[in-house]
């Protein structure tokens, strides 16, 4: 089978509209890769979004698979939310200037190292 990424290592289905079974997308897979192109898209050289992205694809097709015949499918759906959140990455984490200032002086406090041991005693 020839390989189903692009040079640039984009989705299989964002080239050609179809799954990796080689079936239309569903609503969700079309929505899923709208989510996770977008990401790739902010992100070019994160491969491991790609990677992810590709996998979140096919957990949004053996969903739909699922809900077709008739299965339970929540543990697809937590793995699918699961793995969607990690491609998406922490965003909140780069912006530090909505803290309150005393919680950004606390947290820095607590990555810097005291400047000299605090004294033992001991107490025999």
């Amino acid at each position: 089978m020839p390989d189903q990424d692009g040079p640039q290592g984009e989705l299989f289905a964002m080239n050609s509209g179809v799954n990796s079974g080689g079936f239309p997308l569903s609503p969700l897979e079309k929505s899923v890769m709208k989510a996770v192109a977008k990401t790739i898209e902010l992100r070019p050289d994160d491969y491991m979004a790609h990677a992810l992205g590709e996998l979140a694809m096919d957990l949004a097709r053996n969903i739909t698979l699922g809900n077709r015949k008739g299965r339970a499918v929540a543990n697809e759906a937590a793995q699918l939310a699961s793995t969607l959140d990690q491609i998406k990455g922490d965003t909140s984490a780069d912006d530090a200037s909505k803290l309150p200032a005393d919680v950004l002086e606390f947290a820095k406090a607590l990555q810097s190292r005291p400047a000299q041991p605090p004294e033992v005693r001991h107490t025999a």
